[in-house]
């Protein structure tokens, strides 16, 4: 996957006033980071943001220095991939700060750090983001910054992670009324989903076990489908669900999944894949995002 490595000058920033800057700093070919970059570049044809690309932290703090000295803007947002627990140096994350003290420092964990935030040492003073959690919250930041509203990215880097967390429902813009979405709720065992079930009618969404054909115009519908763990069978089982659903979209969720397990799921129908353990925003925030466009958003 090639990234740009172009710096943002003085007349782009111009011409893109409203954009939110963006660096990737790390390695863009590696799997566990392509969900997240897919978002990004999809977010930068758009106009949203400017993403540029720097293949380590040395070479991100070198940029930073010569922009500096040529009075060009830091970056507002800097995505730090990190493959492995401890691959990001303490000193050269501070030194970046330095440089660029209002920059939003976001680690982007891979596959094998999911349980660095249990049994490690997360680097402190940044926010630590799992590869298949990156995209509904750098949209929701993304919205907000646009809004100029307070984010959970945008504390101060003292906070710690379980504390924007405990922070994010009081930063959550009004939503919008809709008619509620009926989720229809697919997985090799159902009698495992009735969390999800829980969830939704919390949520005022009626709840189905039926996947049938159902017509776009008027309906909102979305697919969640849960299971354990992925093989072969239980892909098949989702696709077989995904095709019953059509038009709707379904999401995957299920456990601790791989980064190769999210083509798979895509492949197989699905729109997304989330793992457990999950957050409600997050989840919400996907369905509200894939049913707007699916269908007409209907106001009640």
């Amino acid at each position: 996957m090639t990234l740009p490595t172009t710096t943002t000058t003085r007349s782009a920033t111009t011409q893109a006033a409203r954009a939110a800057r963006v660096w990737f700093v790390g390695d863009a070919e590696a799997l566990d980071f392509r969900p997240a970059l897919r978002r990004l570049q999809a977010d930068a044809s758009r106009g949203a943001c400017t993403l540029d690309a720097r293949e380590s932290l040395a070479a991100a703090l070198t940029s930073l220095e010569h922009d500096c000295q040529r009075g060009r803007q830091p970056p507002d947002v800097m995505v730090l991939g990190q493959l492995r627990p401890g691959e990001l140096n303490a000193e050269a994350v501070h030194a970046l700060r330095r440089q660029a003290p209002l920059a939003v420092l976001v680690a982007l964990c891979g596959a094998w750090c999911e349980g660095e935030a249990r049994s490690g040492s997360p680097l402190p003073g940044i926010v630590h983001v799992g590869w298949h959690q990156f995209a509904p919250r750098w949209v929701r930041h993304l919205d907000a910054w646009r809004r100029r509203r307070p984010t959970e990215w945008a504390l101060p880097p003292t906070w710690r992670d379980e504390e924007r967390l405990l922070l994010m429902p009081s930063l959550k813009p009004a939503a919008p009324r809709r008619r509620a979405p009926t989720i229809c709720l697919g997985g090799p065992a159902p009698s495992e989903d009735t969390w999800l079930a829980d969830l939704a009618r919390a949520q005022g969404w009626r709840v189905s076990r039926t996947a049938a054909a159902v017509e776009p115009r008027g309906a909102a519908v979305c697919g969640l489908w849960h299971a354990d763990e992925l093989d072969v069978q239980r892909v098949e089982h989702l696709a077989e669900f995904a095709a019953r659903l059509q038009p709707a979209p379904v999401i995957a969720i299920t456990g601790f999944p791989r980064p190769e397990q999210d083509a798979l799921v895509r492949a197989a129908g699905a729109v997304c894949l989330l793992a457990k353990p999950l957050l409600w925003d997050d989840l919400a925030f996907e369905i509200d995002w894939w049913l707007e466009r699916t269908c007409a958003p209907s106001r009640s």
